[in-house]
């Protein structure tokens, strides 16, 4: 597997380069089969660069500064909110139809 080089450039600076030598870049193709075996839809090492940079650095600083996932996702942040809400809903009416069928009030 040959070396990952990934080069992050800041307009304005001179880029930065980083480069991952061959032999952790294989490890990483370890770790993505892995993943895969384990049923995690990751593609690759990209996707996986790609939400690691999510978990661990992009969502913790925005959450830091009032921006939520359901924020950021727009219309399907709203459908995920609509969503929780009739689920809300439907555990309700599910909570009440067990305790009638269990607490029976006889008059």
């Amino acid at each position: 597997m040959p070396k990952i080089t990934i080069t992050f450039h800041e307009e304005g600076s001179e880029p930065a380069v980083i480069e991952i030598p061959d032999a952790i870049a294989a490890v990483l193709d370890q770790h993505v089969a892995w993943l895969q075996a384990e049923g995690q839809t990751v593609q690759g090492k990209t996707d996986l660069f790609i939400r690691m940079t999510w978990q661990n650095w992009l969502k913790p600083v925005l959450e830091r500064q009032g921006l939520s996932v359901r924020q950021l996702a727009g219309a399907a942040g709203q459908q995920v909110a609509q969503l929780e809400a009739q689920l809300a809903q439907a555990r309700a009416a599910e909570e009440m139809a067990a305790i009638q069928a269990v607490v029976q009030v006889v008059p």
